[in-house]
């Protein structure tokens, strides 16, 4: 209903009627398949069906495992929701073509917790998967990889990554051709301790260097993020195609850092408009010594496509032995 609110089409509202929000139970979603409502706070796994606000599920691990794949099954989670994952594959999206949505703003925001095992993580096992407005957070320092995508055609909206015990090595670990993340928010660790380990980067896209195992059509559209990765935004480890990253800001504290490294062997293009991406450096010792890195990547970027923000004379920032049309260094 754009444009239009809904006391509207529900006359009563302009005289003081209130609405329950049972009584909206699929409201806004335009789909086939079926609606499931996910709330730690009030559900259960066992009691209830799930099938209305009233009868949530107590989990999204369960929501997931009562859809049908590719029939536009909708998951809806309630504000205030806490999903605690203690070991790998701790959820399992492994029902394809389902999503995900996250209702309420802020800290209420349903949240994902990763804890007890530094292996604890949420994989994407299936296809053409959406998540939206969900708050990760890191609950146990040196989480390895988290967010773990294994399938193709996933999607990432309006969600945000927070460090909260230590910091977490990598965010997401990406296996899958066509993963989308837009809008996406990331308030990680900065401060680090001599003890801590060091935060690597925020997407790790593909295998080792020298295997198989390419991915295509990575794009982050949108995005600001604070941390301290040495690697950078992104560690591009083998041939991967098609890298698409704009609109955004990411700042970094590490003493040695990097906007992107790659393998060599990279294709992508990087800012589409002038002052299209910023990248700052965030602290006294931060050091920018390489935007984009290693002979042989060809990334596509506009002249100002990064603005490379220097708080002091002595730091630099390069585009070292990357093929480029404009450079915006």
């Amino acid at each position: 209903m754009p444009g239009y609110k809904l006391r509207e089409y529900v006359p009563a509202l302009r005289y003081g009627a209130k609405l329950q929000l049972k009584e909206l139970e699929g409201a806004g979603l335009l789909t086939f398949g079926s609606i499931f409502y996910v709330d730690s706070v009030t559900g259960s796994n066992t009691a209830n069906d799930g099938r209305s606000p009233d009868q949530p599920y107590a989990s999204i691990d369960t929501a997931v495992g009562s859809c049908t794949a590719n029939k536009g099954d909708h998951i809806i989670v309630i504000p205030g929701h806490v999903e605690t994952v203690t070991a790998a594959a701790g959820l399992d999206l492994d029902v394809a073509g389902i999503t995900i949505i996250g209702l309420g703003e802020g800290d209420v925001r349903p949240t994902i917790n990763f804890t007890t095992a530094t292996t604890a993580d949420m994989d994407f096992d299936a296809t053409d998967i959406t998540l939206q407005n969900i708050l990760f957070t890191g609950g146990i320092d040196a989480l390895a990889a988290p967010i773990d995508v294994n399938s193709d055609d996933c999607t990432l909206i309006d969600c945000e990554i927070r460090d909260v015990t230590g910091q977490v090595v990598k965010w997401f670990k990406v296996d899958g051709d066509r993963f989308h993340v837009y809008n996406l928010k990331g308030d990680l660790a900065t401060d680090l301790a001599s003890n801590e380990d060091t935060p690597d980067s925020v997407f790790e896209l593909g295998t080792a260097a020298g295997t198989t195992g390419d991915i295509d059509d990575f794009q982050l559209e949108g995005f600001h993020i604070y941390g301290a990765q040495v690697k950078g935004l992104i560690n591009s480890l083998t041939a991967n195609t098609n890298i698409s990253v704009n609109k955004g800001f990411y700042r970094t504290s590490a003493s040695v850092s990097k906007f992107i490294t790659t393998s060599g062997k990279e294709s992508g293009i990087i800012g589409k408009t002038e002052a299209d991406i910023i990248v700052q450096l965030g602290s006294a010792t931060a050091v920018l010594n390489d935007c984009i890195t290693n002979s042989g990547a060809y990334f596509v970027y506009t002249t100002g496509g990064i603005h490379l923000v220097r708080l002091s004379a002595n730091r630099t920032a390069a585009y070292t032995g990357v093929a480029a049309s404009t450079s915006g260094a």
